[in-house]
């Protein structure tokens, strides 16, 4: 499967600002984190430049707008027409090329393959569990006082 980056460059982007930009901020995050079942996902990565852009093209109120349109030049028509191409060849690719290779997960199955890792700290270990949308920000309260039984 071609890598983002592999294929045409947005058009008014230009091939060395994609360069920077892949450079600068990765383009995907997703749970595995590379085998490492982190469960951190989606934190960074390109998915609200595509969203705003998208956003944009639908006509829909988007708060601080590109100066432009990248997905069909701003055209419904044409970033639907660009858009249908890689989502018809990202769906013919097999689930054992995306999720596999994952020595936990040797059926290449998604469900482990996202799922969270934790580290095992001395005898203690807990099994993969789901993947899940954890908030940004956790809090932990300590109590002071007894309370009654």
């Amino acid at each position: 499967m071609a890598a983002l980056g592999d294929g045409p460059v947005p058009a008014g982007l230009g091939a060395s600002a994609l360069r920077t930009l892949l450079a600068t901020v990765d383009a995907d995050n997703e749970p595995n984190t590379e085998g490492q079942h982190r469960g951190s996902a989606y934190r960074d990565g390109w998915y609200g430049y595509v969203r705003k852009d998208l956003q944009t093209v639908l006509g829909r109120k988007v708060r601080g707008r590109y100066s432009r349109e990248f997905c069909g030049r701003g055209s419904l028509r044409r970033c639907q027409r660009a858009l249908r191409r890689p989502l018809r060849a990202a769906l013919a690719v097999p689930a054992t090329e995306v999720y596999g290779g994952d020595p936990k997960c040797p059926d290449a199955d998604q469900w482990c393959f996202d799922a969270i890792e934790f580290k095992a700290t001395g005898g203690a270990t807990q099994p993969l569990i789901h993947w899940v949308n954890r908030p940004t920000y956790q809090q932990a309260t300590e109590i002071r006082r007894r309370l009654g039984r």
